[in-house]
């Protein structure tokens, strides 16, 4: 249970007579332990938090500064007032009980309403200090949070739940001495089919664990809607209240005690923090609603991101497909060349960015022959010079349609360099080896490979095996020599998924 009274150290020594200071505490709504040494009062230090602690100035076996700088030497107790009873006033010095550590001296005989205002003046300034400590750390923790998101945020890898998880780490107990948190996380969240999934947080060992929870949310969402209010925090007092029954109910028939809770509620998002080890406040709804906001904005953002890369593809694709129009391909020819293209990218070992943009961008290779007439690249015969000079320019259209936009820079060198050649033979510019950017060479073998799987009116349509045998020995109008020699040999292991790819994707057409 979390102990709602403060609780106060005292030491006794050989003098006693502290039993009119200890009604005064009591009276004021403080707990007090006793102990019958120095070494008994360390132990029970390690026990449990106190508020203030008294010592006495002679002790069994040491002196009350003696204890005094056993308690300072760690760090744990470093926030505790320490006060020293003493009935010599000259006896000690406030130097020498500073340097003990101490925050002060208690002369007998002393007025135990004047002592316990001193105390509870000490009292109040250390809540302040903890408290303002407690915004300091939120603070830091918050930024810390947000740096982390914003540097492992990707819109297009973004998992809804593993950000919840990050926000919950920020507000569960760790560890048995990480104060000021939670023991128990429960999430609610709607998934793609609108259906409430639900999860409970604990820390085991240290580890953030999540486990599934059969839990309705219509009592939750029913709460949420009458109160009113996104983000609410109860405390002990609060909880048998008729208003919040519902609320709590929905969690003890789950078996999941609550003692106190910091909730934040809506139609789409439930997240209830349960048992922190001390009341908690508006801070901690503050510090919850802060780390969910931050969580939705990058949720938001990715989804936006996302609509906007899927309206890019599908408006790159429409563009692809216009080149289509006067052609007598009815295959799957630009969507192949694309898949074959990330293939070959993938087996030589670039990014996985690379191998997603030339999947689609190398969809465009042949975007310039939108300009070229129909019959031109309809004609079944043998072109003229002067057809196969305007057939050739298509490279050039295509550049110049594409533009200079940078999210374009890949497609605009494909379809100006996929009929560039390794060894310089090839057009528009003659560029030759790694002249070549990347993304025109590869384009070329993809373009390669299906163009002569593909029947067309000027030829017909050759095996897998034929094709293997004129990529990588040659025939009259190709030869290795015009292949960059990496991605050959990168064919070479792969090509059975060339043929796999190109017989799945034209049955689908068919």
């Amino acid at each position: 249970m979390i102990r709602t009274r403060q609780r106060i150290l005292i030491v006794p020594g050989e003098a006693g007579g502290l039993e009119d200071l200890e009604k005064v505490i009591e009276d004021n709504g403080l707990d007090i332990v006793r102990t019958g040494s120095g070494s008994e009062a360390m132990k029970r230090l390690a026990e449990e938090p106190f508020k203030l602690i008294l010592i006495e100035d002679f002790l069994s076996g040491a002196s009350g500064l003696e204890l005094c700088r056993q308690i300072r030497q760690n760090d744990i107790y470093a926030d505790i007032p320490v006060y020293v009873l003493t009935e010599d006033a000259s006896k000690y010095s406030r130097r020498e009980i500073a340097r003990a550590g101490g925050d002060g001296a208690i002369i007998r005989p002393f007025d135990e309403i004047e002592v316990w205002s001193r105390f509870e003046a000490r009292l109040k300034m250390g809540e302040t200090e903890r408290v303002l400590k407690g915004a300091l750390q939120n603070i830091n923790s918050l930024t810390t949070f947000g740096e982390e998101l914003l540097f492992a945020f990707d819109p297009f890898s973004f998992d809804y739940l593993t950000s919840m998880d990050m926000v919950v780490k920020q507000i569960i107990r760790a560890t048995s001495d990480a104060a000021g948190k939670a023991q128990k996380v429960i999430l609610g969240v709607i998934d793609e089919t609108q259906t409430w999934q639900w999860y409970e947080y604990e820390s085991v060992f240290g580890k953030l664990s999540r486990t599934g929870l059969l839990l309705g949310a219509d009592d939750v969402i029913g709460f949420m809607v009458e109160k009113g209010k996104r983000v609410i925090f109860l405390n002990e007092e609060d909880i048998d209240l008729p208003s919040v029954s519902p609320l709590v109910t929905v969690f003890k028939s789950h078996y999941i005690p609550v003692e106190n809770i910091v909730a934040y509620l809506s139609e789409k998002l439930c997240i209830a923090a349960l048992n922190y080890d001390q009341r908690v406040s508006e801070t901690n709804a503050l510090v919850l609603n802060s780390l969910v906001m931050q969580s939705l904005f990058l949720k938001s953002l990715a989804d936006r991101i996302r609509e906007t890369e899927d309206a890019f593809t599908y408006t790159v694709e429409t563009l692809a497909r216009s080149a289509e129009a006067n052609d007598d391909d009815v295959g799957n020819h630009i969507i192949r060349v694309g898949h074959f293209s990330a293939l070959l990218a993938e087996k030589i070992g670039l990014s996985v960015q690379f191998c997603k943009t030339i999947a689609i961008q190398a969809q465009v290779h042949d975007i310039g022959k939108v300009h070229l007439p129909r019959e031109l690249l309809t004609k079944p015969g043998k072109l003229t010079d002067e057809e196969w000079e305007l057939s050739r320019r298509h490279t050039l259209f295509g550049a110049k349609i594409m533009g200079h936009h940078p999210r374009l820079k890949m497609a605009r060198n494909i379809a100006l360099t996929h009929h560039e050649r390794w060894d310089g033979t090839g057009y528009p510019r003659g560029l030759k080896g790694e002249e070549i950017p990347i993304e025109g060479r590869i384009v070329s073998l993809a373009d390669h490979y299906d163009a002569l799987r593909n029947a067309r009116s000027y030829k017909r349509a050759y095996s897998h095996e034929e094709v293997c045998k004129i990529l990588l020995e040659g025939d009259h109008r190709t030869k290795p020599s015009h292949l960059d020699p990496k991605l050959l040999k990168a064919f070479s292991e792969l090509h059975q998924k060339f043929e796999k790819m190109y017989d799945d994707m034209s049955a689908e057409k068919r």
